[in-house]
């Protein structure tokens, strides 16, 4: 018998070798250091102890295939008897489902279940015939075996509000183990550790006397009352403190494990492409700046949704395109037909070797970037939720040479394209979540060249504003864990 399928790094073996049986645990390794093995190593040595009879793996949508797919079929040793199933919500419904169901809870041998987020929240009607959808079906499992509970990437776990978050939480009571992997658990806020930490160890904020979510933003927060028209008001975050307090709290949950620490990888190469953006671009984007300052005030009057509009349509205009006065996103007009940014692009195509991926905000902004390439006799894919195989495939296989996406999608999770070696921000989002699990998917494990990461940005625009936001958010980041060094560091 083989203690292991395939041979780990040492930083996997020690986290196997220490704490296999330890109840609560999180993982805060950086995508592609391997964490998804070595929690598959750690189940299997439960199981040999006859600790648990079963997993249960709640991802973003299609990660959750992943695990079942790819993952286990790699890591589980051959004299484990396995059944595997990775919940589909468009299949749930069927007989096929419905018959497979009791048959995963009743197999004598270790049972594994993936689902994503949104499946979990899914539940039956009253009086519907149907016995099992996400909900229940979670439940079932969770409390007919004895599981080890992971969240592969913690970060879907939001504000205590939420209704993904109070599900877990309701969910982790029936498992004594207890696994949450994120590689960026503080990337847009430390405020985000709150609920992550406490999904995996109930007791660890109350152990410093922090009960609620109220305490733990006071403990961390510096806040001011905004009053604003109306007599209605807002906290307003002036800065964090006692980030050393999280720090150690954050260290007592779980390891920090980063790329540049264990692997022998190829660096990350960072730059920057500027352009001018039309005489016309330039005019409406001014003027819509200046009207929007009007209407809205000054910024620290701004609500959070009122920010969001602005930012977005003065990101619309920098691409060339804006909604129309009595439509969305989707009912655009294109401001100029030179397109400086896809102009950017097309250069940086013809001077690109190999293969690239290219991430985009906008759905319009894809459309325009696959009619270039289509222009310029290049050969790609563009990923959606139904594609998502196909497309990885086709990519890593070398069929297309450019992969197209939206880094806020499930293209920017859980896939492995290390084919690449360039990565091509068309645009970007304020999310630095979304920036490091893109960047990751090009520089991890069998990544074996450098990686070009290129930038593509207005001069003196809205563009600048997202690179500042998304280096602040890094600095606090790497204060909570410890780390040293930026993304987009030119």
């Amino acid at each position: 018998m083989e203690r292991f399928k395939t041979d780990p790094f040492s930083h996997q073996l020690h986290e196997v070798d220490n704490f296999w049986d330890t109840p609560h645990r999180c993982l805060w390794w950086e995508q592609g250091t391997g964490k998804t093995k070595a929690v598959i190593d750690t189940a299997a040595a439960l199981y040999r102890a006859g600790k648990i009879d079963a997993v249960f793996v709640v991802a973003p949508g299609g990660v959750h295939d992943n695990w079942v797919r790819d993952e286990i079929p790699a890591h589980m040793p051959d004299d484990i008897p396995v059944m595997t199933y990775a919940f589909q919500s468009k299949g749930m419904r069927t007989k096929r489902f419905q018959n497979y169901a009791p048959s995963l809870l009743e197999f004598d041998g270790l049972a594994i279940l993936a689902m994503s987020f949104d499946s979990i929240m899914t539940q039956r009607k009253r009086g519907a015939k149907i016995k099992y959808l996400g909900a229940e079906y979670a439940k079932a499992f969770l409390t007919k075996r004895r599981c080890l509970f992971v969240v592969d990437e913690g970060s879907y776990i939001k504000t205590p509000g939420a209704q993904v978050t109070k599900r877990l939480l309701a969910a982790a009571k029936h498992a004594d183990y207890r696994r949450l992997l994120n590689g960026t658990p503080v990337i847009d806020s430390p405020m985000c550790a709150y609920t992550q930490v406490k999904w995996c160890d109930p007791e660890i904020w109350s152990q410093i006397g922090l009960h609620a979510y109220a305490h733990f933003k006071v403990m961390f927060g510096l806040w001011q009352q905004i009053q604003i028209q109306g007599g209605r008001g807002f906290p307003k975050l002036l800065r964090y403190r006692n980030l050393d307090i999280l720090k150690e709290r954050m260290a007592m949950a779980g390891s920090r494990i980063r790329k540049s620490d264990v692997l022998d990888l190829p660096p990350k190469l960072y730059k920057r492409v500027y352009y001018d953006l039309s005489s016309k671009q330039r005019t409406i984007y001014n003027t819509l700046q200046k009207t929007l300052e009007v209407d809205l005030g000054d910024d620290d009057m701004l609500t959070v949704d009122m920010a969001i509009v602005r930012d977005l349509r003065l990101q619309q205009i920098t691409s060339g395109f804006a909604p129309t006065d009595d439509g969305g996103i989707e009912n655009l007009v294109t401001i100029c037909e030179e397109a400086p940014r896809l102009r950017a692009l097309e250069g940086i195509v013809e001077l690109t070797d190999g293969s690239a991926i290219i991430w985009a905000k906008f759905k319009e902004e894809k459309r325009n970037i696959a009619a270039l390439l289509d222009k310029m006799g290049e050969t790609y894919t563009v990923y959606s939720s139904k594609n998502r195989v196909e497309a990885k495939e086709d990519f890593q296989s070398g069929r297309v040479r450019f992969f197209i996406a939206n880094q806020s999608s499930g293209a920017a999770r859980g896939l492995t394209m290390t084919k690449a070696k360039t990565v091509i921000y068309y645009s970007n989002t304020f999310s630095l979540d979304d920036r490091a699990q893109s960047e990751d998917r090009a520089h991890r494990i069998g990544q074996d060249q450098a990686v070009t990461y290129i930038d593509i940005i207005a001069k003196d625009t809205i563009d600048m504003k997202i690179v500042d936001a998304l280096l602040a958010k890094q600095d606090i980041s790497n204060t909570v864990l410890g780390d040293k060094g930026n993304i987009l560091d030119e």
